[in-house]
């Protein structure tokens, strides 16, 4: 069954012949129903799969596709089998999180989950046996899946376990993570044995220098002489993330340790509110006995670009002397104590050459990126959105030269908007440049936050944000009922709907526009509501395109173009 056919089309509009084949979703606290662009589309996508499961708190929009308000009449012709599988939440559960500064921090169970929650990790422990022993069990033909999943390491487990679920021993491999049951301790899926097997650890059929006893935790990714501990090239070590092989290690005192004073080796758990001084006597608030920084428990990435590398002025000195963060003896060779996990293979006045920037092949900066990071140029030039007012490039103004390309011919656009949901550049049907934003009082597709009262009450409805000028234009007025129409609005037959919301934080641009002057307006609106929860409304994301940029696929549905009016009266021509 494929997730959307021309057949499936709705409004008579034919959607081209490239087919999404997605019999099944599983659905882990996301809710695309009201957090991906164009999101009514991708509620009526999932009618077409096979199955579905929800792993959420509470019913979400995704859960319950087939109750949206422009929803197929009736559920009979739906042949979706939607499962929901009650989650526990944060801090019903232990484990770690990581952050976009690196950080990784243990977090410990504070109370446990109401009813028949389960946390996430006992979820895709007891599914991932069920997996195994189905494919032990019954062979499907497919050689792509019987013999990976068959023999997946996940165990062994001895019969049936605690749960009654069978899984056959997978021999003759032998658990190098405790007592032969795998993730589990005590029943249940245990996530230090998890972040063990993250860590990385020696394997059983390899040996070879001090330390490399099976299951011993490697403590690192990298040092001057390969040395015991560390990850092996010989395929004598397992590693499920390498930026993490030094977080979980060793107890304090056995193989490997290599850091006082963390607990039974999780690094993450460490607690330690006291900065570390620098030889000088001097702090620099790196605070590096707090949690892990991945890898190797380094603060401040590529830091070894922060000191000389050559005798000009001094090698191994750093080019900040009052506030350094790594620095060297006057040999360059012995790192001065209290700073930060020096990045780069050797110190900069050794033998060997020091190339601080361990994430690029050649060990130094880019000014312009490669590989997957520029496809769209090692330095574009300036591209208007996919959707845009513009008919025009604004920068095409010498005589004589090709047109410059409005937008990106190299950004991410969905199979189906490609050639589908693009109104075409200065549409007059949209002459209004739209934006979202999320709001203090709800998270993200508001899940976790619309079935809170208190913050209803804070926040009770979606609102769309307008310029004084355009709503004296429009003859709106605070709190009146408004409803924006983008392309996608035509094509999957919902409109959006909220409250007006006037405000002098908004204005009218005056920008030229293929040659000329001309006021152009931005109005704004939040995507956090939905149909279910105690408080309800309409996702902006309604109105929002499938594109992205080039190099990662980041959604650009923070701007498209729109209209909009006072419910009752007619579309504006601005």
């Amino acid at each position: 069954m494929t997730a959307w056919t021309a057949a499936t089309a709705s409004n008579g509009v034919v959607v081209p012949d490239k087919d999404q084949y997605i019999y099944g979703l599983m659905c882990w606290g996301q809710n695309p129903a009201v957090g991906g662009p164009s999101c009514d589309f991708e509620r009526q996508a999932l009618a077409n799969l096979d199955w579905l499961v929800c792993v959420d708190l509470w019913e979400t929009e995704t859960a319950t596709f087939w109750k949206r308000p422009s929803a197929i009449p009736g559920t009979g012709s739906i042949g979706t089998e939607v499962f929901l599988l009650p989650a526990a939440a944060s801090y019903e559960k232990e484990g770690c999180i990581t952050n976009s500064g690196r950080w990784s921090q243990w977090r410990w169970k504070a109370l446990e989950p109401p009813g028949d929650a389960l946390d996430d990790l006992e979820i895709i422990n007891r599914l991932a046996k069920k997996l195994i022993y189905s494919y032990q069990s019954t062979a499907t033909g497919d050689s792509y899946l019987d013999n990976p999943v068959a023999n997946l390491y996940w165990g062994p487990y001895p019969g049936t376990d605690a749960h009654g679920i069978n899984c056959k021993p997978v021999a003759p491999i032998v658990s190098p993570l405790g007592n032969g049951l795998g993730y589990e301790t005590g029943g249940h899926a245990d996530p230090n044995k998890v972040e063990w097997e993250i860590n990385g650890y020696f394997c059983p059929t390899v040996s070879g220098g001090s330390g490399a006893t099976a299951g011993t935790r490697v403590n690192g990714y990298y040092n001057a002489t390969a040395s015991a501990g560390t990850l092996q090239e010989n395929g004598g070590t397992s590693c499920g993330n390498w930026i993490y092989c030094s977080h979980y290690i060793n107890p304090v005192g056995g193989p490997g340790s290599f850091e006082a004073g963390v607990t039974d080796g999780n690094r993450m758990a460490k607690r330690t509110n006291t900065e570390t001084g620098r030889a000088d006597g001097k702090y620099i608030g790196l605070y590096k006995n707090w949690a892990y920084a991945w890898p190797s428990n380094r603060r401040i990435i590529y830091n070894g670009a922060a000191v000389y590398q050559t005798s000009h002025p001094s090698v191994g000195q750093p080019l900040a002397p009052n506030k350094w963060v790594i620095a060297y003896d006057s040999s360059g060779t012995a790192e001065r104590a209290g700073g930060d996990v020096a990045d780069g293979y050797t110190a900069p006045g050794g033998t060997a050459p020091r190339y601080p920037f361990i994430m690029i092949r050649e060990g130094h900066a880019h000014l312009f990126t490669a590989g997957v990071n520029a496809q769209d140029g090692p330095f574009p030039e300036h591209y208007e959105p996919w959707e845009t007012v513009m008919t025009g490039h604004p920068l095409e103004t010498v005589a004589g030269e090709s047109p410059h390309v409005l937008a990106s011919p190299t950004l991410f656009a969905h199979a189906r908007p490609e050639a589908y949901e693009h109104p075409g550049n200065g549409n007059a049907d949209f002459p209004i440049i739209g934006t979202t934003y999320r709001v203090t009082e709800h998270w993200q597709a508001g899940q976790m936050t619309r079935n809170n009262p208190w913050l209803c009450e804070l926040m009770p409805n979606a609102f769309v944000e307008l310029s004084e000028e355009l709503a004296t234009i429009l003859g709106i007025v605070n709190g009146d009922q408004v409803e924006m129409k983008t392309q996608r609005t035509d094509l999957y037959g919902t409109t959006y709907t909220a409250a007006a919301c006037v405000t002098k934080r908004l204005k009218p641009y005056s920008i030229e526009v293929d040659g000329s002057m001309k006021t152009v307006h931005l109005i704004g609106t939040v995507w956090h509501f939905g149909y279910n929860g105690l408080c309800t409304g309409d996702s902006a994301n309604l109105l929002t395109p499938h594109v992205g940029d080039a190099n990662t696929g980041i959604p650009e549905s923070k701007q498209f173009i729109c209209n909009l009016r006072k419910v009752g009266n007619s579309w504006p021509t601005l």
